[in-house]
């Protein structure tokens, strides 16, 4: 993949990871999450957006701010 489609998948990957905090300061969000928790892995995902920087880096002539 080139450094354009890795920076849009880990964008992707930042705003799931924000939907979910979301969530979590929801009643009801809590509640959805709970019934998903077995099959959600958040710090999965936290992991795969850290590999994607590493990836976007290596492809970088110089360091990018994602964030």
């Amino acid at each position: 993949m080139n450094k354009p489609e890795l920076v849009r998948l880990w964008k992707l990957l930042d705003g799931a990871t924000d939907a979910l905090e979301r969530l979590s300061h929801d009643d009801q969000g809590q509640e959805l999450l709970k019934a998903h928790e077995s099959r959600i892995d958040f710090s999965a995902i936290n992991g795969l957006k850290n590999d994607l920087e590493e990836l976007i880096e290596k492809k970088s002539r110089k360091q990018v701010d994602l964030r």
